[in-house]
């Protein structure tokens, strides 16, 4: 047995040696050598229906190219072909809970005795295309905490604009007395306000159809917080006795609210 072993790791060795012997007598020729293309990735593979086909490979750790002295590797199975016809497929992003839609908050509130001005921003990922309103509130008796709470409901005085323009994302509008949406048929305030008095401010506040306003925003849509009211004390202005906001004709402001989009707020 020993001797028969024996024979078989002879023969072995000299069929190994045999292999190495031609090999190098294939380099010596000029041959060169040929590996072929391998990968170590997730899966993939050639497949094809009708005129299409496709090959892939999934999971590839690394792609590219390296090089040291005479020798280069090209890692990556698809790297480098630029022999075939390649067309880049790019798949849609799928994003765990993401939502599309606006979101208007109040950003600031500047209440300075004689003027207030309301600075309203969007900063969700849509427009809000709807026109809506925005109600303030002047020393509320509660304050307000959600949509259809309109500033009579809660206090003595009030302002309202009712904006009719787009917001875009990332936009922000100031609201002014007297401007282009302010209101006046249904504002009321005594000026100038005191120093310290309490304001709040809502946007999207009012919409009698509805539970969350004109426009349907990404915290109503998700359950998230409100986020459409703010507030802020008034401050006193050494030119407020003589300030008088100014107010919207009655006719001009009867024909521009006969051709908005606004909601009933009642």
């Amino acid at each position: 047995m020993r001797k028969k072993g024996g024979f078989l790791l002879g023969m072995a060795l000299l069929c190994g040696l045999a292999l190495i012997l031609g090999g190098v007598a294939v380099l010596a020729q000029g041959s060169t050598p040929v590996i072929n293309w391998w990968v170590i990735a997730g899966g993939g593979g050639p497949s094809s229906g009708g005129s299409v086909a496709l090959n892939d490979t999934l999971g590839q750790p690394i792609v590219g190219p390296s090089s040291e002295g005479n020798v280069s590797l090209t890692a990556g199975y698809w790297h480098g072909t630029t022999s075939r016809s390649n067309i880049r497929v790019y798949f849609p992003l799928v994003l765990k809970g993401y939502v599309s839609g606006p979101d208007l908050v109040v950003q600031r509130i500047d209440a300075i005795g004689h003027d207030v001005q309301v600075i309203i921003a969007n900063i969700g990922n849509t427009s809000a295309v709807d026109d809506f309103w925005v109600d303030l509130y002047v020393n509320p008796h509660t304050a307000p905490t959600r949509v259809n709470q309109l500033w009579p409901d809660l206090a003595d005085q009030g302002l309202v604009w009712g904006v009719t323009t787009d917001v875009r994302p990332g936009d922000t509008l100031t609201l002014s007395v007297g401007d282009a949406y302010y209101i006046a048929d249904y504002s009321q305030v005594t000026w100038p306000l005191a120093a310290g008095t309490l304001v709040y401010a809502q946007v999207d506040s009012a919409n009698a159809d509805t539970t969350y306003g004109a426009v349907l925003e990404i915290h109503e849509i998700t359950g998230g917080v409100y986020n459409n009211i703010a507030s802020t004390t008034a401050t006193a202005s050494a030119a407020q006795a003589a300030f008088v906001p100014a107010q919207a004709a009655d006719a001009v402001e009867a024909s521009r609210l006969s051709q908005a989009r606004l909601p009933r707020r009642r």
